[in-house]
């Protein structure tokens, strides 16, 4: 298998994930998608991490276009060497199709599937959107059409009747970013039939911060949360602090953004690199060579013109970090090296400002969110940086694109349930994600009563 010098430049960090290699980007490239959509809104999410990814060709069947011109100019110019149409007679050898919407398109979409017959039937991946919470499952077989209907008319209901609309609307927002890479995840895993498949339904919960593969399973929103909801801070005009615009920091950035908060500051010292558009959704290939904070600049700015942006061209250190997170509310770590992520923790410890933290490599992501004076801190989990010649730095590692799409979506829902005192937070939890297995899982965790920054003082 070969690959253009440029491609192999643009898909590099796929290429050195032993799982992947070459061969499997190049058929990632030879791959088409049909997308059933209710909205350009409840795609674009996935859009962007299936054409970072490279995914050759996609169909799109939205019932709702409206601004896909728009979103479609901005895909191209993250990845030009992708097909996007809309035109479906041509669909007949496409690898997967991905249903994505709430329960009423969902529902609609998979009726008429089951009036289908073919022979073949296509691998179809049904992303359900509820508010905070939804259901991920991938069909391979004619006959499971049935479980999946009857899943969308049990769970997911309608919090709008009990829930601040604000509130839910966020919700959705945050869903909508969730599930557009969860999904892309899974997309590329059955091009490239590796990993585990969702055959059981993934129910995530991101209110109580609930991830289970269980038929029975009903989403819930607790008595603390509708009584919380009613009540909860306008974070519209909160600020908050980005350092790195990278795999975690675009993401993140990207569902803040969506969700109206008013002001958002970044922080990066690097350009933009090809190397960088498998994951990195704020960038473009138009914009390689320009400074990554510009860059994320300009597409927060067309996202929502209304934000404000506060941009930091300048690496964060021991000497400056005080300074840069004086003004902000809450700061999200979507940094790349150990020795940034423990200037971070020190620095938001002695100012007391919340900070959500998440890391990947290859498959594997985590996130876990540190309350000062209130649950652990970095150091608590990890004490020392690695000795010298051991791997302090990721920036080199293998990626596959979507995960931390993944994790930074999660890092902006936990800075939405901290300013707004809603919802249970990774504050006392370590979450940790493997997207070849398609599995999350959580791990408790406590002060360390003898940490050298958050332990107890004698």
């Amino acid at each position: 298998m070969h690959l253009s010098e440029q491609l192999a430049s643009r898909y590099r960090r796929h290429i050195m994930i032993p799982e992947i290699g070459t061969s499997g980007q190049k058929k990632i490239i030879d791959s088409a998608v049909l997308i059933e959509g209710a909205s350009v809104e409840s795609v674009t999410p996935l859009l962007f991490y299936l054409v970072a990814s490279g995914i050759g060709t996609i169909f799109l069947n939205l019932d709702n276009k409206n601004n896909l011109a728009n979103i479609t100019e901005n895909l191209l110019d993250l990845n030009p060497e992708i097909e996007i149409l809309t035109d479906e007679r041509n669909t007949n050898n496409i690898s997967i199709k991905v249903i994505v919407g709430d329960k009423t398109f969902v529902q609609k979409a998979l009726n008429k599937n089951k009036c289908l017959r073919s022979n073949v039937y296509t691998p179809t991946l049904i992303l359900l959107q509820g508010s905070w919470c939804g259901i991920i499952q991938i069909i391979r077989v004619h006959k499971e059409l049935d479980f999946a209907f009857e899943l969308t008319q049990k769970y997911l209901p309608d919090p709008s009747s009990y829930l601040e609309k604000s509130f839910c609307d966020a919700g959705k927002t945050i869903s909508s970013c969730f599930i557009g890479a969860l999904g892309s995840i899974e997309t590329i895993k059955s091009c490239l039939n590796i990993g585990s498949f969702l055959h059981i339904p993934l129910f995530f919960d991101l209110l109580n911060m609930r991830f289970v593969n269980e038929a029975d399973y009903k989403p819930f929103y607790s008595d603390k949360v509708v009584e919380n909801s009613a009540h909860i801070k306008d974070i519209s005009g909160a600020r908050v602090l980005v350092v790195g615009t990278g795999g975690l920091g675009s993401p993140a950035a990207y569902a803040l953004t969506s969700l109206g908060i008013n002001t958002i500051g970044i922080v990066d010292s690097d350009t933009v690199e090809l190397s960088n558009l498998n994951r990195q959704i704020l960038h473009s290939t138009s914009r390689i060579g320009i400074p990554k904070v510009k860059s994320a600049e300009t597409f927060l700015n067309i996202l929502n013109p209304s934000i404000n942006i506060i941009t930091f061209n300048t690496r964060l250190t021991s000497i400056n970090a005080q300074n840069i997170i004086a003004d902000f509310e809450m700061v999200i770590s979507a940094v790349d090296n150990l020795q940034t992520r423990y200037i971070l923790n020190d620095a938001c410890y002695y100012a007391k400002k919340p900070l959500a933290e998440a890391g990947v490599f290859m498959f594997d992501g985590l996130n876990f969110t540190i309350l000062p004076d209130k649950g652990p801190c970095y150091r608590c989990l990890f004490p020392q940086i690695s000795p010298s010649g051991e791997m302090s730095s990721f920036s080199e590692a293998g990626i596959l694109g979507p995960v931390p799409g993944v994790m930074g979506t999660i890092q902006a829902s936990e800075t939405f349930k901290v300013l707004s005192g809603v919802g249970k937070t990774l504050e006392h939890n370590l979450l940790l994600y493997d997207a070849l297995e398609a599995e999350f899982r959580m791990a408790n965790l406590n002060k360390n009563p003898n940490c050298q920054l958050c332990g107890n003082k004698f």
